[in-house]
């Protein structure tokens, strides 16, 4: 298993947010990482959590982790992504600086 899984991707929240479709996605997976690990894992639990990253990576998440997943995770999961993005997306860092 993967800690570096993802349980949405950055495709969901261009669709379903006002998130511009340029924006590069390499710079919504670490927020999306950031908000799994801050706030899904406390409230899942590893034992769950660890759950769901294995079966999105095998792909044999059985009905119920799927409308789990679909149904509460991925949209309490945007929102925080959401709430994390402005900072994320505000400060790059380049090689020159800030």
């Amino acid at each position: 298993m993967s800690k570096n899984t993802l349980l949405i991707s950055p495709a969901t929240i261009k669709n379903r947010t006002g998130v511009a479709g340029n924006i590069d996605e390499k710079l919504l997976y670490p927020e999306i990482k950031t908000a799994q690990d801050m706030y899904i894992l406390p409230t899942m639990g590893s034992t769950l959590y660890n759950r769901l990253q294995a079966g999105v990576t095998a792909a044999n998440l059985n009905a119920n982790e799927v409308i789990l997943l679909n149904n509460y995770v991925a949209d309490c999961l945007i929102y925080y992504v959401m709430s994390e993005l402005p900072m994320g997306l505000s400060y790059q860092f380049y090689n020159k600086g800030l």
